[in-house]
């Protein structure tokens, strides 16, 4: 296959590299489009108000300045290269998207940037930044994207991967995302030129890790895979609503 992979940790982070080290490995042929830094928790954000520029610092492997992932895989689907990709993944992430994650991760988001096409798209995230995890997740990548593809699997997966041994992980299960509560309050503090500054808080607790949840598999040493769609739309109030409307 030729994969398409992104990432929001940046092109030099560890989690992308082993990643399309194993690939190639594998005989695939992988094309890198990541921003050039770190841009986490950025979600769908797409640059309009100023130019982007892609730069190749190998075959195969760009980055794009100020770029968002949304920003990547927009421009490589858009027209940047002569090529349609067979599937598009992103990762692997340095921490976990579970839940309410989902909302916030740059991880998340590339893969969505490519959900008109008919083609897989996959993220993939690391349950923990302990480096020597990411050989072993990378390994479980690949057998999950070469069985997506013999699969004929399209849909959006959001894969959470346990920071175990290859070894020590149990095996997959397939979810639905859980959920956390309210984050903690922001913070403040003031700076160096006497201004009030202030800070996001600290990420919620878990509050839905029932059975059946992302929280839950990787809680007992299974990859987590949650299939997820973009559709909004709230169906059971949007019919309520018509009804409502009709009897007004």
């Amino acid at each position: 296959m030729h994969i398409l992979l992104s990432n929001d940790d940046g092109y030099q982070a560890p989690g992308i590299n082993t990643l399309r080290k194993h690939l190639l490995q594998a005989g695939h042929r992988v094309t890198v489009i990541a921003p050039d830094r770190n841009r986490s928790a950025c979600s769908s954000l797409l640059t309009v108000t100023k130019s982007l520029m892609p730069i190749e610092v190998e075959k195969d492997v760009w980055y794009v300045e100020d770029g968002t992932p949304a920003d990547c895989i927009h421009l490589a689907l858009g027209g940047l290269f002569d090529f349609v990709p067979d599937m598009v993944c992103a990762g692997i992430n340095d921490c976990a998207n579970l839940g309410d994650d989902t909302i916030y991760s740059g991880t998340v988001a590339a893969v969505i940037e490519a959900r008109h096409m008919d083609m897989p798209k996959i993220a993939f995230s690391l349950d923990g930044n302990r480096e020597y995890a990411f050989e072993d997740s990378a390994k479980i990548a690949l057998e999950i994207i070469e069985f997506v593809h013999q699969q004929k699997i399209s849909q959006i997966l959001n894969v959470n991967i346990p920071a175990m041994t290859y070894e020590e992980i149990k095996g997959w299960q397939i979810t639905r995302l859980g959920s956390r509560v309210k984050s903690a309050p922001i913070t403040s503090s003031i700076n160096e030129q006497g201004q009030m500054v202030y800070f996001i808080g600290e990420i919620g607790r878990c509050q839905d890790d029932h059975a059946g949840t992302d929280f839950e598999a990787l809680e007992k040493g299974y990859v987590s895979i949650s299939p997820l769609h973009t559709d909004l739309s709230d169906y059971q109030i949007l019919h309520k609503l018509e009804n409502q409307l009709e009897n007004h």
